[in-house]
This record gives structure tokens, C-alpha cells and sequence, in this order.
């Protein structure tokens, strides 16, 4: 049994009624009790896939951060309101890369919490949806294929097979 697999009642019960919402984790100094979809702002796994990462909504809120392993992201996939996605950006640009960008673009809508959806899509590494539906988004690919690490299988696409398929989801909706 592995660490995800120790759920209380409490928070199982929450992760299935629970949509994503801006802060919902609280921050590096407040962090929220409550283990949404089993996860902690600012929690260090000894597996992580990512390290530092930060966690954001379909509408470009950050909702908290921290490691990410496998078990967290199955977890997530079987647990995420049908209606949700999680999109995860690596360390680097949920927070340096972006303070930089926003600097550089001067807008006053776009803030460390809420970057925006062009923002996420444009850096995230890993989205998680309801089911088995588990995308690593890589630069350093030219096509979508099925992968597996450890009991996890997902799907690898490039960043621009990626961003081609948010484009048509956008027109869609």
C-alpha cells in the first residue's frame, strides 16, 4: 500500500465534491488542513515526477504547490470531479519564469496566482482529467505516444501537438 492509498474517509469524501478553485491550498506560509485529492501545499515526495511544481485550474489559478509522484497523479485521475482539470507547471515556470514575464508584459490582470490560461498551456508539464486521461507535455518530442512508469500508462505529446488541440478545444467551446 503505498502513501496515496491511506486516505481518510474525510478526504476522499472531499476530493469528490470539490471543484478547483484559486488558493484552494493556501500558500508557502498558509497553507489550508484540508488534503484535497490527498495533496498538501508545499509537500516533498520521495518519488517526485516533479519537484516544486505548482498546481493550477482550468481557467489559469493557481491553486497551491509542491512534489507530484505517480501515486498523485493516478490519484487525481480517479478522483477529479468529471467537469475539472489539474495542469502542473515544473518549478521553474510556475513562479521565476513567470515573475520574469510579468514584468516584461506589464499587465495588471496577469499575477503570480493567476497567470492565465495561455500562460499555463504554454508551460505545464503534466494535465490531469477525470479517468485515464494523464498528458505529459514535452518540448523535446515531435509526436503523441502511450507511455508507462511504474503502474502509470499516459500519453506524451509534444508542446505543439498540445497547444494545436487547446486551440481547437477553445474554438469547440
Amino acid at each position: 500500500m503505498t502513501p496515496t492509498d491511506k486516505l481518510s474517509i474525510e478526504s476522499v469524501e472531499e476530493s469528490k465534491i470539490v471543484s478547483l478553485t484559486k488558493g484552494m491550498y493556501g500558500s508557502e506560509s498558509n497553507n489550508n488542513p484540508i488534503p484535497y485529492f490527498n495533496l498538501r501545499c508545499g509537500q516533498m515526495r520521495w518519488n517526485d515526477l516533479v519537484h516544486n511544481g505548482g498546481w493550477y485550474n482550468k481557467k489559469g489559478e493557481k491553486l497551491g504547490w509542491g512534489d507530484i509522484s505517480a501515486d498523485d497523479l493516478i490519484h487525481l485521475s480517479n478522483t477529479l470531479p468529471e467537469w475539472e482539470e489539474f495542469y502542473i507547471l515544473p518549478e521553474g515556470a510556475s513562479y521565476y519564469k513567470f515573475v520574469e514575464a510579468i514584468e516584461k508584459k506589464n499587465d495588471p490582470i496577469l499575477t503570480i496566482d493567476a497567470p492565465g490560461m495561455e500562460y499555463v498551456n504554454e508551460n505545464c508539464r503534466w494535465v490531469i482529467s477525470r479517468g485515464t486521461i494523464i498528458l505529459e507535455v514535452d518540448d523535446y518530442v515531435n509526436k503523441t505516444s502511450m507511455k508507462t512508469y511504474r503502474d502509470m500508462s499516459y500519453k506524451q505529446t509534444s508542446r505543439e501537438l498540445f497547444l494545436g488541440m487547446q486551440k481547437t478545444i477553445s474554438a469547440i467551446t
